[in-house]
C-alpha cells in the first residue's frame, strides 16, 4: 500500500504510471500495483522533465530522484525552494525564495525571472503559466495574494484581507482564476472581480486546499 495516507503530491508520468508524494516517501502505481521508491521522505511536489527525468520538492529543497536516490539540484543560488511547476510545453520552474523563478534547461537549472523586492522573498505557492506565452503567468503566495506577471511586471489582481493564506490557483476554460484558501474558493474573473464559494453558498468546508 501507500507509504502515507497523508498524499500531498500526484503525477502521471510519459508512461502512463502514478507516481504518488507523501509524508513518508514516495509510491509508483503502475499496472494496479504499488509500489515503494523512497522512504521516510517528506515530499510536497513531484514532476517530470521533458526528457524523462523525476524532480522532487522535498522538505530540504529540490532533487532529482535516481532510482532510490534523491540528488540536490544544482541551482545557481542558494535558498528555499518553494514550489516546482510546469508550462503548458512541459518545461519546468522552480521558484527560490530571495532568488528568482529558475527554468530547467538542459538539466541545467537557469535564472528566468526575478521579482520585484516586495515580492522576492514571499512564499510562493504556485506559478501558473498562460497556454500560449511564457512570459505571462499568474503567482499565488502564501501571505500576499494572486499576482500577474505581464510585460515585465508583477500586479496584485486579488487579495483579501480576511484571509490568512492562499493555497493554491487554476485557471477555467472562461479565462477565470480559481483561488483556493483558509476561507473558501473564490473565482476571479478576468476583470478582477471576486465572488466566494465557501460552506454557506456550496462547499462542505470553508477551507479549500486546491
Amino acid at each position: 500500500g501507500l507509504l502515507s495516507n497523508n498524499v500531498s503530491s500526484i503525477t502521471e508520468d510519459q508512461q502512463r504510471r502514478i507516481w504518488v508524494g507523501s509524508e513518508n516517501g514516495i509510491n509508483l502505481i503502475e499496472d494496479g500495483k504499488v509500489k515503494s521508491v523512497l522512504h521516510d521522505r517528506d515530499i510536497y511536489n513531484i514532476q517530470q522533465a521533458t526528457d524523462g527525468t523525476m524532480w522532487v520538492l522535498a522538505e530540504r529543497g529540490l532533487y532529482m530522484l535516481k532510482g532510490n536516490r534523491l540528488l540536490p539540484a544544482n541551482l545557481p543560488e542558494s535558498g528555499i525552494v518553494t514550489t516546482l511547476n510546469k508550462d503548458k510545453q512541459g518545461r519546468l520552474y522552480a521558484y527560490v525564495r530571495g532568488a528568482g523563478l529558475f527554468e530547467l534547461d538542459k538539466k541545467q537549472w537557469k535564472l528566468f525571472k526575478v521579482f520585484p523586492a516586495d515580492l522576492a522573498n514571499a512564499y510562493i505557492i504556485k506559478v501558473l503559466f498562460d497556454a500560449k506565452d511564457r512570459n505571462v503567468f499568474h503567482v499565488a503566495a502564501l501571505r500576499k495574494g494572486v499576482f500577474l506577471y505581464h510585460q515585465e511586471k508583477l500586479t496584485r489582481v486579488f487579495k483579501d484581507n480576511a484571509i490568512e493564506a492562499y493555497y493554491d490557483i487554476t485557471k477555467d476554460n472562461y479565462g477565470n482564476i480559481w483561488v483556493a484558501t483558509q476561507r473558501g474558493a473564490y473565482l476571479v474573473n478576468p476583470k478582477g472581480n471576486a465572488m466566494l464559494f465557501d460552506d454557506e453558498n456550496g462547499l462542505k468546508a470553508t477551507r479549500a486546499n486546491a
